[in-house]
Order: structure tokens, then sequence, then C-alpha cells
């Protein structure tokens, strides 16, 4: 219910600078036209071929199909029980499949496509995890692991090859699989408070920072209206903000980043918090 109550929140949030603020052109036109509310409001816009999964808080695409994600788990879990982590695996497999083929699918949708194939890929490592959680890997081999698997994540990522989605698939399952037995010296790092903290925030980050860049853009389109320096670059769809100077670029990256953990800090503390803390009351009152 957490993401329900943070969707809800940023969703407002960018309908209310879409009425108030018209710098990228007439509001509530295009990909956030009113149609697409209604979408937006039950989550099915990753869904339904005819919405647009990107209008109002983009992030939200993938809340979208994760909120049906976790209800399909649950009756895997509940009506396949003896045999889940297979049906786990032949939905990931059917939905990448589908997804090779979705020019030919018209009915169904890429976004969801991909979720399904990359949610239950994610199950089936979780059951994988558990039948061989007593697997012990040394230090220093788990840790030379750790560091050449990011490395093939930054590589893979940053290049174009043929069969790119299916590598790119088995190579996420086995960097999971991988950190999920906390061996390395990677590991290790990753256990630092702060960021044990930023992986609390997380999810608000997530569903944060669009919204912070959204704001940011605005700023710097009505202080170029004021200064006749051109502060936004690039098309409709994709502008990108640039202070003319590496390092102006780059203290605004910091400055951007900052400001998105404090605004995701406000967010997880009265939004996400206090949503979760409302439906376990209620949840606890109808029991």
């Amino acid at each position: 219910m957490h993401a329900y109550c943070v969707h809800y929140f940023r969703s407002i949030s960018l309908i209310a600078y879409q009425y108030g603020v018209s710098f990228r052109g007439e509001p509530f036109s295009g990909g956030s036209s009113f149609g697409e509310l209604f979408f937006n409001f039950l989550l099915l816009q990753s869904w339904v071929p005819s919405a647009y999964p990107l209008s109002f808080n983009g992030p939200s695409w993938s809340i979208s199909v994760e909120i049906y994600m976790y209800m399909l788990l649950f009756v895997t879990s509940v009506f396949c029980s003896r045999c889940k982590a297979i049906s786990w695996l032949l939905v990931s497999i059917s939905a990448f499949v589908a997804l090779i083929n979705i020019s030919y699918l018209n009915y169904l949708t890429s976004e969801s496509m991909r979720g399904l194939s990359c949610f239950f890929c994610g199950a089936f490592c979780y059951a994988l995890f558990k039948r061989f959680s007593g697997i012990k890997l040394e230090y220093k081999l788990a840790s030379a692991l750790e560091m050449l698997s990011l490395a093939a994540v930054v590589w893979s990522i940053s290049l174009d090859f043929i069969y790119k989605d299916i590598i790119l698939l088995l190579l996420f399952m086995s960097v999971v699989l991988l950190f999920s037995y906390e061996s390395g010296i990677v590991s290790s790092l990753l256990k630092a408070r702060f960021l044990q903290k930023l992986g609390v925030l997380s999810f608000s980050i997530y569903m944060t920072h669009y919204f912070v860049i959204v704001c940011f853009k605005a700023l710097l389109t009505l202080l170029s209206k004021f200064t006749n320096f051109n502060f936004i670059y690039g098309e409709p769809g994709f502008k990108v903000m640039d202070l003319g100077n590496a390092y102006f670029n780059n203290s605004l990256l910091i400055i951007l980043l900052l400001v998105t953990i404090l605004v995701s800090k406000f967010t997880y503390l009265h939004i996400e918090e206090r949503g979760q803390r409302f439906f376990n009351n209620k949840r606890l009152v109808t029991q």
C-alpha cells in the first residue's frame, strides 16, 4: 500500500505542476492529458496498449507493473505451492519470449512483459538462493567475482550487441544471486550505515527523482527567460540541463542528488511510513 501512497502523492504534485506551470507547452496535453488520469489512478498505464506509460510521474510505469506482479505472485504461491519456483520460471520465460515478439502482439505492452520477465526471474533467483543458501564463498573469490560482475554490468549496459536483452537478463540474475551471499568486499561496503539508510529511502528516491528533475528544469527555463542564456537543450520530450561548464554541471548533479534525498526523506517519513501504519492499523481493526 505504500506504493499507492507515494504514487498518488507524486502524481498530484505533478498535476499541480502541470496546472500552474506551462513552460513545456500547453498543460494537460499529449502524454499528460486528462485522458491518462484514469489509467494512472488505477495504475494501468503500463498494461493498456493505448495508454502512455510515462504520463505524469514517469517512474510510476514500473509501479503499474509491480503492483499487479505481487498479486500474481500471491496466486502462484498459493495455488502452485509445491512447484512455485517452476511456475515463476515459466512465467518469466513466457513473458520474455512475448517481449522479443512484442511487435506481433498488439494486445500486449513491452513494459508489462519486461516487468513479468524480470520480476519472476527475481522470484526464481530467490528460490534458487533458498535452495543453495548453505554455500560458503571464500572472501577473496567472492570479492573478485563481485567486482567482475559489476564491471560486466557497466560494460554490457554501455554497449550494443546481438542478443543484448537475453544476456542482460542472465547477467542480472547471476549478479543478484552472487550478492545475495554477501561474501565479498563490495557486499561489505554496501552494509555501511549511510548506504543502509539510502536503501530504506530507495523507493521514495525512485518515485521522487523525476519530480525533482522536472522542478529544476522549470527553474532553469525560467532563469533562461531572464538571463537570455539557454540552460535547457534538446527536443520536446528529451531535454537536458546544461550550465555551460563541466564544473557547474557536476555541481548541479550533486545538488540534484542531495535535494532528491532530502525530499525523499520527507516523502518516506510523512507519506510512505504513515501510509504503511494507516493500512496496517486498518487491517488489525478488521481482524
